[in-house]
């Protein structure tokens, strides 16, 4: 029973380990990113206060409403005292300083005040042993995430309309791919662990499910009966089938 149960868990085991791989290899050859304090644009999203004012990526913040900005905490600080009004911004490109005037808007959940800037990012070059841990790091963070958000979905603070199956999946993969190489890889490590953690969910049909199973024959000495057996199997996949079809229109609805 014992090497029947490494055989069933041996395919989640390797869904965690490629990410740690695909993780240490972004970490160590494209290094950490991380944020900078200088009052730096890192990126611009689009349709927001600053990209409608003509902000850049690269510009640096210079002053707000007359008040010097020194570091990217000064942004954040100023804007939020803005209170929703509009303000004076100066910024620096190519050697030239040049001004504009923002409106900020306000997020309905969160209610911060954002004009839709990201800082930059300075770039850290970590030696092999510490991408191996930092890449350990990232795929122990990444499953508690998605255990967390396995945990409200059952709970209902997260409603099912959030799920996405093979549709989604095909779609949410080429925008990633669009964004390049290391995105797609990130993506990549991020679905290997999803799929690992969701085959050890103890469900009739799933790595888990077997997984039960076998502690159960395990326990009694011999395996539950062929009939026994089949229906369990049988709700399982029914379940499996009914989720996919489920998931499947949600995607078409989006």
């Amino acid at each position: 029973v014992w090497a029947r149960m490494l055989m069933v868990l041996a395919g989640s085991f390797m869904n965690f380990v490629l990410p740690m791989f695909i993780f240490f290899g972004i970490f160590y050859f494209s290094g950490v990113a991380t944020p900078s304090p200088e009052p730096v644009i890192g990126a611009v999203m689009a349709e927001k206060p600053a990209a409608m004012a003509g902000l850049r990526q690269g510009d640096r913040i210079l002053t707000i409403d007359g008040s010097e900005v020194t570091k990217w905490e000064d942004i954040s600080r100023q804007i939020q005292g803005a209170g929703g009004k509009p303000f004076k911004l100066t910024y620096q490109r190519d050697g030239e300083v040049r001004s504009a005037t923002l409106i900020p808007e306000e997020e309905p959940d969160s209610k911060r005040v954002i004009i839709g800037i990201t800082s930059s990012a300075d770039i850290y070059q970590p030696g092999i042993l510490e991408a191996a841990g930092l890449a350990f790091q990232k795929v122990v963070f990444v499953l508690m995430a998605m255990m967390g958000a396995l945990i409200q979905l059952v709970q209902g603070s997260v409603g099912a309309e959030a799920l996405s199956g093979p549709v989604g999946i095909v779609q949410m993969t080429g925008e990633v791919a669009n964004q390049g190489i290391l995105p797609l890889l990130n993506f990549a490590a991020f679905l290997s662990l999803n799929l690992g953690l969701i085959n050890l969910l103890p469900v009739p049909a799933l790595d888990g499910g077997h997984f039960v199973m076998l502690v159960l024959e395990g326990l009694r000495g011999k395996p539950l009966g062929p009939k026994a057996m089949y229906y369990i199997q049988a709700a399982g996949v029914t379940l499996l089938v009914s989720l996919m079809i489920f998931t499947t229109f949600n995607d078409l609805m989006k």
